[in-house]
């Protein structure tokens, strides 16, 4: 027996070290978020609304919450005291009543802006405002009242915090800022995160802090990426305990020679992992549950070498096999669908590697590998024969009568408990089909205008709005108002505000002072654009994205919301502003893209294939029957989404172009042999395809256990398809052939 050579023992450490690696590097690497899903253009405007924190509000439902019609004190008080007390907390605000802290910032840009917004009152007026608030400032009251008073002394406070609390609505009763349900005795605290929802670190601190059910984009990107690790975990562990499983059958049959196929595998699945990094930056946690299903595909080259030795054809027909599996992945690398690039790029490199290296390892070392096959032949019977027929029968109609969902929202995780509060609290959000209006002005005064446009366009129409024009005057508006306030502080001759307080009055409210004195009056009158970007007031945070002035070249700076009533409005403003669009529409833009592809991704993916296989083949009959196998996976498939009621989605599809592309090797292989088996192993070429088909099904069978639909989908469609394959490869071409073969005879018979 020859004995391994030093490549292959490079090969076998290698392949450790890159699984060493792997788990290494997996905190920096591994994406887990739902991104990857999107165009280009859904990608663009879905990230561009989620930049802007007015959509990073959630809503935290607290169940038995409420006595007599009242938040119960003993269950909301000590959630908002941790939510709004943490010295770390993840939110900017939070809707429990009395603490004021968060509504500082804002306030105090909001108290700073006053000229802008109102003319000068007059000194008498103004006195009258400033000692009404030192008087309730001597009141009993708490450290964050008074704050307020101090940095507010004209009680502008009352203005904002109502323009504030009307960005959400519900059709529940609002006490203190918090949304009671006396029926379901459920609250609902509307809390605003300082950070999008991709940063899930935050919402996992945020889980950390409360207790309750947490409802809207944090909470639903968490929960996804959550799952999403956690099936991974659970699909790595089970593909562990199978291969063990499989290693133990080699060495109690006697094959443990064939453990000598892996390391290659595994050293190009490495490779495939580093270069789709490489490209993409990071490799998706649904690309590496495809990880054990390509190793499953990659070995089958192997196998077929190592039952076939002395075969020397052999490796031409592993060169159409992975010919025509990488001419039909190989067009799915123009899909606008991210997951479907790097999905593609992971397996015909990992396929490629493989490849080659088992090329190299059996041309120059093939005896090493050289595997004695079962005494196995697939028997051709009338039932067997027949049930080939039943499953290529229903494979027809699913390629005319079955549809994929495309919807989006199949693929948001959430458990039964977080789907039943979320589809209780939805219903009754005031606002029921919101349209965004992204604008790419770079200044507020550009900002300004354009939502003052808008404003009065939705004022003539009655049509509900919101956006800065709500919270800033027009640039001539601020500006009349402002000049009588610095006609009055910076005429000449003219006295300080302070002179007409008394020395106590001074002292309390020294902050506010500061804001009426002549040189801040013509600080805020500074039109300059870059002095703006340097005071942008925090009350205007959520209506401006946090990637503006960053190296986000061209992504729109602020946004607007349209709010109509009904369709008739929603068209009246479409008509006006066709730019202004739905997240329905937008998320819809993912299927639009998806079904544009797939009318000329598919044929043209069968197409290459096919002609591939008639380069090879030269005849059409024997083409075709190396695409029974194929056929026969759809077959499968189809029953299986008809008697299980399975999802049949855009994942589906994924998968079954994936199996597309092996099954046409198992064809290629069984057609081979089934009608030129000279020169062959015949049970070399049958026991390949048979451990090939174990290999592929076993590295799938974990997907099975995944509850995140876009790995449960997955699983189903490959372990089925690999279950039709199988068939097709053992029973429908050896079947097929012979029936053939009964034919011609027939035909020669009679025309004799």
């Amino acid at each position: 027996m020859t004995r391994p050579s030093g490549l292959v023992r490079v090969l076998a450490i290698a392949a450790g070290l890159v699984s060493v690696v792997s788990s290494a590097a997996e905190g920096k690497w591994f994406d887990r978020s739902h991104a990857i899903f999107l165009p280009a253009a859904m990608s663009e405007k879905l990230g561009a609304t989620q930049s802007f924190p007015l959509f990073w509000w959630n809503f935290l439902v607290l169940d038995d919450a409420v006595e007599n019609g009242v938040p119960r004190p003993e269950v909301v008080g000590p959630v908002c005291d941790r939510l709004q007390s943490a010295p770390d907390s993840p939110l900017a605000k939070v809707a429990c009543g009395a603490n004021l802290d968060a509504f500082l910032p804002p306030l105090r840009d909001w108290a700073r802006d006053y000229p802008l917004r109102h003319p000068f009152p007059g000194r008498g007026e103004l006195r009258r405002k400033f000692s009404e608030t030192f008087a309730q400032a001597t009141l009993p009251l708490g450290r964050e009242l008074l704050g307020v008073f101090r940095e507010d002394p004209l009680g502008s406070y009352v203005e904002l915090k109502s323009i504030l609390e009307s960005q959400v609505k519900m059709d529940l009763p609002n006490q203190a800022g918090i949304f009671v349900d006396a029926e379901t005795k459920r609250v609902v605290i509307p809390v605003q995160f300082k950070s999008p929802p991709n940063e899930t670190a935050a919402t996992a601190r945020f889980y950390s802090l409360a207790s309750g059910t947490l409802i809207g984009p944090h909470a639903s990107t968490y929960a996804n990426e959550r799952q999403v690790q956690a099936d991974v975990e659970k699909v790595s562990l089970i593909g562990f305990l199978l291969t063990g499983l499989q290693i133990l059958f080699l060495l109690f049959s006697k094959r443990a020679r064939a453990l000598w196929l892996f390391p290659p595998v595994l050293l190009s699945t490495g490779i495939a992992g580093a270069v789709t990094v490489g490209i993409f930056g990071s490799i998706h946690g649904l690309t590496l549950a495809f990880g054990t299903g390509l190793i499953g595909l990659a070995i089958d080259y192997g196998l077929h070498s190592a039952f076939n030795v002395s075969y020397r054809g052999v490796w031409k027909a592993n060169l159409c096999g992975i010919l025509t599996t990488v001419a039909g992945f190989g067009v799915m690398l123009w899909s606008g669908v991210p997951l479907l690039r790097q999905l593609m790029v992971f397996a015909i490199v990992g396929l490629v590697v493989t490849y080659f290296l088992f090329y190299y390892l059996h041309v120059r070392h093939g005896s090493f590998f050289a595997i004695a096959p079962f005494a196995y032949e697939p028997r051709v019977t009338r039932a067997r024969t027949i049930a080939i027929g039943v499953v290529l029968a229903a494979a027809i109609p699913a390629a005319l009568l079955l549809r994929p969902n495309l919807d989006m929202a199949q693929f948001d995780f959430q458990s039964s408990h977080d789907a039943a509060v979320r589809n209780w609290v939805y219903p009754h959000l005031g606002v029921k089909a919101s349209l965004l209006d992204l604008d790419g002005a770079t200044t507020l005064d550009e900002a300004v205008r354009h939502a003052h446009e808008r404003q009065a366009w939705a004022d003539a129409n009655r049509v509900g709005f919101q956006s800065v024009a709500r919270f800033v005057p027009t640039a001539d508006e601020a500006a009349t108002n402002l000049a009588t306030w610095t006609k009055a502080f910076c005429a000449p001759g003219a006295r300080g505000l302070a002179a007409d307080l008394s020395a106590d009055e001074r002292t309390f409210f020294g902050p506010a002072l500061v804001r009426f004195e002549c040189e801040s009056l013509r600080k805020l009158g500074d039109r300059d654009p870059t002095a703006q970007a340097r005071a942008f007031p925090a009350y205007l945070r959520d209506f401006r994205s946090v990637t503006a002035g960053k190296d986000e070249v061209g992504a729109p700076g602020f946004i607007s919301v349209w709010l109509p009533r009904d369709d008739a409005e929603t068209a009246l403003v479409k008509s006006r502003y066709p730019e202004a669009l739905s997240l329905r529409e937008v998320v819809e833009i993912f299927p639009r893209t998806l079904s544009d592809e797939l009318r000329w991704m598919s044929p043209l993916s069968v197409l290459l294939a096919t002609l591939l296989l008639f380069l090879y083949y030269r005849t059409p009959g024997r083409t075709l029957l190396a695409l029974v196998p194929f056929f026969c996976a759809v077959g499968v498939y189809s029953i299986g989404v008809l008697a299980f009621g399975l999802h049949f989605s855009f994942i589906s599809l994924i998968a079954l172009l994936m199996i597309f592309g092996f099954s046409i090797d198992y064809g290629v292989f069984a057609v081979d042999v089934t009608l030129h088996p000279e020169g062959r192993s015949v049970n070399g070429v049958w026991t390949c395809l048979l451990f090939a088909s174990v290999a592929t099904g076993l590295g799938f069978v974990p997907l099975l256990v995944c509850r995140h639909p876009v790995l449960a989908h997955l699983g189903q469609t490959l372990t089925l398809g690999t279950i039709g394959t199988a068939i097709g490869t053992l029973w429908g071409i050896p079947g097929i052939a012979r029936l053939g073969r009964r034919l011609g005879k027939t035909s020669a018979g009679g025309a004799a």
